[in-house]
């Protein structure tokens, strides 16, 4: 989009076209196009002074997606039906179903979602827990937990691994094993 032209030039035309200047020799003249020539001198006729002012606020560009409205409805409503699914899948359902007509990127779909208040708020998720950690052993040997740690460095210098297995219920270590690191790692 061109940018505005400023109030001086816009005088200067308003001043050529008032002394009796053609349109076409204003345009050549300030090397500027006919239509923008004319839609200076219509705005001064309809408005007077007033018109010559730029519009600034009809600059920019246009509220509202840039594709088709299908394809924005189609997107929402996939995100309201499945709120778990994330932009990316909903783009790639997006251009299956509609491979004929362009689909925006997934970051648009994203501000889409967000501008509609379609994500969840970070408080609704809620972190996996494991089964084990959720229950408490009851009996001897129904839940061990076996722990390793790799590259442990001894004193004498040589790396090792180590590896435990200790009873949940009691506490007891049941194995424990040193073993020294392969020579390919």
């Amino acid at each position: 989009m061109p940018s505005a032209l400023p109030v001086a030039v816009r005088q200067q035309i308003i001043d050529l076209k008032s002394k009796g200047s053609t349109l076409q020799s204003i345009a050549q003249e300030q090397h500027l196009s006919y239509s923008t020539i004319r839609q200076v001198w219509k705005r001064y006729k309809a408005e007077g002074n007033k018109g010559l002012s730029p519009h600034y606020h009809k600059c920019g560009p246009l509220p509202g997606p840039k594709c088709a409205a299908l394809i924005y409805r189609s997107a929402l409503w996939l995100k309201r039906g499945h709120p778990d699914w994330g932009a990316a899948l909903i783009c790639l359902i997006l251009q299956d179903r509609y491979e004929h007509m362009t689909v925006p990127s997934e970051r648009s779909l994203q501000r889409w979602f967000k501008a509609q208040k379609l994500y969840k708020h970070k408080s609704c998720f809620t972190a996996v827990q494991s089964p084990t950690s959720a229950l408490p052993a009851y009996q001897l040997h129904e839940v061990w937990q076996i722990d390793a740690k790799e590259k442990l460095c001894l004193t004498s210098g040589q790396k090792v691994s180590y590896l435990s297995v200790v009873d949940e219920k009691s506490g007891c270590l049941l194995k424990a094993v040193v073993f020294p690191l392969l020579s390919y790692q």
